[in-house]
């Protein structure tokens, strides 16, 4: 897919009317209004001149985004929303668990993610790393080769030089995100509608797509439900239909983000 197809998140207004282009951080100049993730942290620049960062900003669209300025700030935030939303023990399904591999990614080279013609993702490649490619979605993203081989199992070589690989389907911690957010990852923003966060690694969360996860009536989801902690009395279900046990029978090691203390 062409950038001339996306229609969406490449520029964003505030409310008073300030416009700004999302671009890479070496593209940003003295004759323009900019959004970039420069060395890790999302700026906004006016002319050249860096200003502070718009607590929301409005897409194309007129979706307003809310902004998370950091990982740690991402993970903290999730662990609110599990305090209040519980958290989804998911894996990814059979038939959307198999990505495609590029092992000849360069290092620096930016990864579109394009969901719906609106770009979600804009990462890097990082040193070691992979491109890799969600074949039940078509969407690109950068990954690493730590975390291809730790998380997937390789199927076989495709003739162009890249590789299929299959989900070991382990466990995951996921929680629903009711508001629109954007959030500084590998070197890019990532931006999403009310998305799912991945929280059970405080080093590595991110979101997902609503849609990509869970699916609709035309596309199968990435991901299943395997289990589901509630918050506040503690309760795991292994189904939405199952009768509730406690933490200490659950099917899974709980969360710690629920066994901790609240945040305030």
């Amino acid at each position: 897919m062409t950038q001339a197809t996306i229609i969406a998140n490449l520029q964003f207004h505030t409310a008073e009317g300030i416009y700004f282009d999302r671009v890479d951080a070496k593209e940003v100049d003295n004759n323009g209004n900019y959004i970039a993730n420069v060395d890790g942290v999302i700026k906004c620049f006016i002319n050249g001149e860096e200003v502070p960062v718009p607590d929301v900003i409005i897409n194309e669209k007129g979706t307003k985004y809310r902004h998370i300025k950091s990982e740690n700030e991402l993970y903290l935030f999730a662990k609110r929303l599990a305090e209040i939303n519980g958290v989804h023990v998911c894996r990814k399904r059979s038939g959307g668990a198999r990505i495609r591999v590029w092992f000849d990614s360069v290092v620096g080279e930016k990864v579109d993610s394009i969901l719906n013609r609106a770009k979600e993702a804009d990462g890097h490649v990082m040193e070691g790393g992979v491109t890799v490619q969600n074949l039940n979605g078509g969407e690109k993203y950068p990954q690493t080769r730590e975390y291809l081989e730790d998380n997937y199992t390789f199927i076989e070589w495709e003739e162009e030089g890249t590789a299929i690989y299959e989900s070991k389907g382990k466990p995951t911690m996921w929680v629903f995100c009711e508001e629109n957010i954007f959030y500084p990852k590998w070197g890019g923003i990532d931006i999403y509608a009310t998305p799912m966060i991945r929280m059970d690694n405080p080093t590595d969360v991110y979101g997902c797509n609503y849609i990509r996860f869970w699916g609709d009536d035309i596309n199968l989801g990435t991901y299943e439900e395997i289990g589901i902690f509630s918050s506040g009395k503690q309760k795991f279900y292994d189904s939405v239909w199952a009768t509730p046990v406690g933490y200490e029978d659950a099917s899974f090691e709980p969360p710690k983000e629920l066994l901790d203390e609240k945040i305030a």
